[in-house]
């Protein structure tokens, strides 16, 4: 089991709908905690939250890491979204429920 699940390669694709999208902005914003599948790898670790960082700096991070992997340019984030979402704070584990939901409905790359 790998330590670290890799960034680059899906976080455009996953924030595709408008839920992944929210759900890539909880990531950030409220960590994740526990056992995910990851590009068919299985991973049991901790990402710490990046809620320290301005809504504008979380935004500009999704929006470069989501349009590097895609071709025709990713999915674009904005500090009023992130703004919005900061407003209802999630633990971890609960970011982690939110991704086995989005499990079941497409599997996530």
């Amino acid at each position: 089991m790998r330590a670290v699940a890799p960034i680059f390669g899906r976080v455009g694709h996953i924030a595709l709908t408008p839920e992944g999208h929210r759900y890539i902005i909880h990531v950030l914003l409220n960590g994740l905690d526990g056992p995910i599948t990851a590009g068919g790898a299985p991973y049991n670790s901790s990402m710490p939250s990046f809620h320290r960082l301005s809504d504008d700096e979380i935004a500009r991070i999704l929006t470069f890491v989501g349009g590097k992997e895609m071709a025709a340019g990713g999915p674009t984030f904005t500090a009023a979204e992130i703004a919005e979402e900061r407003k209802h704070p999630l633990s971890p584990q609960e970011v982690l429920l939110e991704r086995q939901k989005l499990e079941q409905q497409s599997p996530l790359p």
